[in-house]
């Protein structure tokens, strides 16, 4: 009963429905049934790039053709914001206050909130080619996690911390991050997955440069 062909992402919100986007559209599969979300003018909403839950049932997807990203609540786009002040990115996460962070192409983080774009770069060097954030992470603390290609990055009040092979971990490029129920963290990057116990997370918040105690699963 797929309404379409082609799946190009998908989200899972809080009350449990999946959010597909199919072909040039946006569905909700909800008690069995799949429904559109229309776009701003009864139309398809477009082909849908990523998508991230926002507050209060909200949604926030990126949207190609054209390229836009829209904030969207079940009964349609409530707001569209042009390429030209939101960029493509691969990874976002919301803000916790009705925005949204993204990663932006060159490697910096970017975040909106109320019509306002802002850019903050998470490494402590620029790159040249393009370095979207794999994905991103908000702790309950405020902090966000990058992880690419150069490591995982750590962005809180103005601050970044880097964490890569100089700190232990296997190779230099992250997939992702997350965080297990006795807040140890774990991150994939491209050798494998390594979990690192919330003791060693503590000391390279306090120390950013120490070789951390860390171990490797497997190697992908």
């Amino acid at each position: 009963n797929l309404p379409g062909h082609n799946v190009t992402s998908l989200l899972e919100d809080a009350r449990g429905r999946l959010w597909v986007g199919i072909d040039s559209g946006l569905w909700i599969l909800d008690g069995g049934r799949f429904r559109e979300i229309p776009g701003p003018h009864d139309g398809h909403t477009g082909i849908v790039w990523t998508m991230n839950a926002g507050e209060n049932g909200e949604v926030w997807a990126q949207m190609l053709g054209p390229r836009r990203t829209a904030r969207i609540r079940d009964t349609g786009v409530v707001e569209e914001i042009p390429r030209e002040r939101i960029p493509l990115s691969r990874a976002q996460v919301s803000d916790g206050h009705g925005g949204i962070w993204l990663s932006g192409r060159a490697g910096q983080l970017l975040h909106y909130n109320g019509g306002r774009l802002e850019q903050f770069p998470p490494q402590t060097a620029a790159t040249r080619t393009p370095n979207y954030g794999e994905s991103l992470r908000r702790e309950p603390d405020g902090s966000i996690w990058v992880a690419n290609r150069n490591g995982l990055f750590r962005w809180k009040d103005g601050t970044s911390l880097a964490l890569s092979t100089r700190n232990g971990l296997p190779c230099p490029s992250v997939l992702a991050s997350e965080r297990d129920t006795s807040n140890n963290l774990w991150v994939l990057t491209t050798y494998g997955l390594s979990r690192i116990p919330k003791a060693e997370v503590t000391r390279w918040q306090q120390q950013p440069g120490a070789t951390l105690s860390l171990r490797t699963f497997d190697a992908l």
